[in-house]
């Protein structure tokens, strides 16, 4: 490691708050600056302390049998009425304290009218029979022909009010309950501790959850299913329940790999010991999103189980770690308002990167803040909406905000930001929180009046975009730093700390910390021996969120690539070669293969080479490395499967990872016919994730003649299987040219998903279809036994 002369975080203070600084900067507004409707809390006139749900179902109806119990106490002086939310509930009965009520349902909810006002200090107990048939919040899965049954939930959104009335939103925290009563050869999870479990003369079982402390109504949750269980402790001694399907024990050690390890980081990093007693991951069949944070109990897609060779493609790590961050930021404290989702989003995404780095290293972590650069700049045509809004996406309020964090991590220092983040833990223990109570934190736990550090990252929008360019005179290096984003209301010019690296042809380097914050910073860098420069980092390991537009020549770019300590700066001059012709960065990229030890970087420079046809060799050399993502990206991006890279394909088709024999597969077969027998007979027992191999294997084998291929085929479109194998097995059926009774009926189906992520390819691939098939979709509408609601979809399609 070159010894650098810089200033280091946690010496930033003196920079940032010498003399004057204050006197200009130091009161900058805290408050959003952009035009936003939504912003604000709901307003509510009573504070739910505890309810308890007893809920039975009917599930090949979709049907819930519920009853619910309130307990609440005004938070008016006097209120003569009481509002929950629950949307096309069905109502039976309404008692407050033991005695019916008048109420009135709502398109949205129910008023209950109690028969004297109540007042501050009174607890009531509000009790409710009802039925619900729920389009959103709980879902029926697998009950009408499918591999899994299950009943799960999913609260954010909102969706708990459409199978439980309740009053619906995040600014109200309270204990909940939950009593379930379903046939007894399933297993059954809700939120908190298991109270009992009860053997019933019917052949069903009552089990009985209870939380010890509140939360907001979205976090409950409920899942049932046919499960087996894993459990690991934490190095405290908290017991994390890891659920996965009995018919396949031998995705539960992938999964759930580094499971404890990431749970043990999340306390270390936050300084708050786990605060809700036990853990569980529960996986689910065509969950709405990746995961969700629910107390205790973190629901999420089974996608995500997976084998010991899909692990390599995709894993459980990266969710895992973020739902169990929400379970301090989310869970612990709340949001309180509508804009500040960002007050869960930035720091789940934030802490789950840092969870990880603690199990991976420091490569790993640069390169996941790698990607959050790529999402949170992928949108400039968005223009600066801010953080905090509810109109920002999720790139701003995901990946923005967590690289936020990182810099405010920098500016502060880690001991001090860490002290921060765990006296605004602590303060707000099972609270609402908003933006200004985060902000106010340093200045209450450090004395640190970082008000235009949040103007300009969370208030305001927007990203610096800088120019830099520089020029070795007799005795120094100077630097230029220009910011040329354009300016306005909701974006500056910013200003933040950032180190500048001149590294000399000797090997040694020279730096410093300077404050850019205007349109133009000249840093100067002294050279006394003027010495020749061989490459200038400007930000090395990318701390600061920008844009940068720095021309370098190729022989500065070589030299960074193969000489940079941080991986990140070498990756960043090899990802800056994709524009140069091939014949000025070949000997570069080879050198880097050869030499580069983090596989994404090896792999960007085999992308870079595929074109070329004198880096064949590095490519057949790519085909055998002992990175999966390397041998992938050969696989990908060779223009052509030569004979030189023929045995390498070949090859690949026992690869350890089931993407890269699909890729391999496939290539084969269309670019060497000759040898589809023996590429079939190689990968004939391959299934791979979600049949991912199984599905070209079927498309080819079709291709070649083989009529058994495509009924099986359309019987991988069938409801029965996850909605990922069923867009799959669509796409591949419409490439063939295939198109029926069944594959119509299917598709019909697949459009009344309640998931979008199964409805989207089934509107696609029947958009192209329609017209030309329009007579078999009617007969399959026809023949179809349909809900209403799917026959007033449906109806509006065809009709359409």
């Amino acid at each position: 490691m070159k010894q650098i002369g810089i200033i280091r975080a946690g010496m930033l203070l003196s920079l940032f708050l010498g003399s004057g600084y204050q006197q200009a900067h130091g009161q900058l507004p805290t408050k959003a600056v952009l035009d936003d409707a939504r912003v604000g809390a709901r307003s509510h006139n009573i504070d739910q302390l505890r309810m308890v749900v007893r809920v039975s179902f009917e599930p090949e109806k979709g049907l819930v049998h519920g009853r619910v119990t309130h307990f609440f106490t005004p938070l008016r002086s006097r209120i003569d009425s009481v509002y929950l939310d629950g949307p096309e509930i069905r109502y039976e009965e309404v008692r407050l304290n033991g005695r019916a009520v008048p109420y009135r349902v709502w398109p949205e909810g129910i008023s209950i009218y109690p028969e004297t006002p109540r007042t501050w200090g009174q607890v009531d107990t509000l009790d409710i029979a009802y039925e619900a048939t729920p389009r959103h919040g709980m879902y029926f899965t697998g009950w009408n022909g499918g591999e899994r049954k299950q009943i799960w939930t999913q609260g954010q959104g909102p969706g708990h009010r459409h199978w439980v009335p309740v009053y619906d939103y995040p600014n109200d925290r309270l204990v909940t309950e939950t009593i379930v009563t379903f046939d007894q050869e399933y297993e059954v999870l809700s939120n908190g501790e298991r109270v009992s479990v009860t053997d019933n003369p019917d052949g069903t079982r009552t089990w009985h959850y209870r939380m010890a402390a509140p939360h907001a109504p979205y976090l409950m949750m409920l899942g049932i299913g046919k499960y087996a269980a894993d459990t690991v402790y934490s190095s405290r001694g908290t017991p994390i329940a890891n659920y996965y399907y009995p018919d396949r024990p031998d995705q539960a050690e992938p999964t759930y790999r580094h499971t404890a390890a990431l749970f043990d980081a999340l306390e270390t990093e936050t300084e708050i010991p786990y605060p809700w007693g036990r853990y569980a991951n529960l996986p689910v069949r065509d969950f709405l999103h990746g995961g969700m944070e629910n107390t205790t109990a973190t629901i999420y897609t089974d996608t995500y189980m997976v084998d010991e060779r899909a692990f390599l493609d995709q894993n459980y790590v990266t969710v895992n770690a973020h739902e169990m961050a929400h379970q301090w930021f989310g869970n612990l404290v709340t949001q309180g308002r509508n804009e500040d989702i960002w007050l869960h989003e930035s720091f789940a995404t934030h802490y789950a990167k840092m969870a990880e780095k603690a199990v991976f290293g420091e490569d790993h972590y640069q390169w996941n803040r790698k990607i959050e650069r790529d999402r949170a700049l992928s949108n400039p045509g968005q223009g600066p909406v801010p953080i905090r809004s509810t109109l920002a996406g999720s790139d701003l309020v995901y990946y923005k905000g967590s690289l936020v964090l990182d810099m405010l991590r920098e500016v502060t220092g880690k001991p001090e930001y860490d002290r921060a983040i765990a006296y605004y833990l602590r303060r707000n223990l099972f609270g609402n929180v908003t933006g200004p109570d985060f902000f106010n934190t340093f200045d209450q736990a450090l004395g640190m009046n970082l008000d235009w550090f949040f103007d300009q990252w969370i208030l305001r929008g927007g990203e610096p975009h800088y120019e830099v360019s520089y020029d070795s005179t007799l005795g120094a290096t100077e630097i230029r730093v220009r910011q040329i984003q354009e300016t306005g209301p909701l974006r500056g010019y910013f200003r933040m700390p950032i180190i500048v690296e001149v590294h000399y042809r000797d090997g040694s380097a020279a730096g410093r910390r300077a404050m850019v914050d205007s349109a133009l910073t000249l840093i100067r860098i002294p050279n006394p021996q003027d010495k020749p420069v061989e490459y200038v980092l400007f930000d090395p390991n990318h701390t600061v969120l920008k844009r940068l537009t720095f021309e370098r020549t190729m022989e500065e770019l070589a030299a960074q690539a193969l000489k940079a300590d941080n991986m990140i700066d070498r990756y960043d001059a090899v990802e800056a070669m994709r524009s140069l012709p091939v014949e000025a960065k070949r000997d570069a990229l080879t050198g880097v293969f050869r030499q580069e030890s983090f596989p994404m970087i090896r792999a960007e420079a085999v992308r870079q080479l595929a074109v070329d046809e004198e880096s064949a060799p590095l490519l057949a050399a790519a085909l055998r490395d002992g990175s999966a993502d390397v041998r992938r990206a050969a696989l990908e991006s060779a223009v052509s499967v030569t004979p030189h890279l023929k045995a390498g394909f070949e090859k690949a088709l026992r690869d350890s990872s089931y993407r890269n024999i699909r890729t391999a597969l496939i290539r084969l077969a269309a670019e060497h016919p000759e040898g589809v027998g023996r590429y079939l007979e190689a990968t004939r027992h391959v299934v791979g994730h979600e049949h991912n191999v199984r599905i070209a294997w079927l498309e080819t084998a079709a291709r070649s003649g083989l009529a058994a291929a495509a009924d099986s085929l359309v019987a991988l479109a069938a409801p029965s299987y996850d909605m990922r194998t069923r867009a799959a097995a669509f796409y591949a059926l419409e490439r063939l040219g295939l198109f029926n009774d069944r594959i119509a009926s299917y598709l019909l189906d697949a459009l009344t998903y309640f998931n979008r992520r199964m409805r989207e390819p089934a509107a696609e691939v029947l958009g192209r279809a329609r017209e030309t098939h329009r007579a078999i979709l009617e007969r399959a509408f026809a023949a179809g036994s349909w809900t209403e609601g799917q026959r007033r979809t449906l109806e509006a399609y065809l009709g359409g």
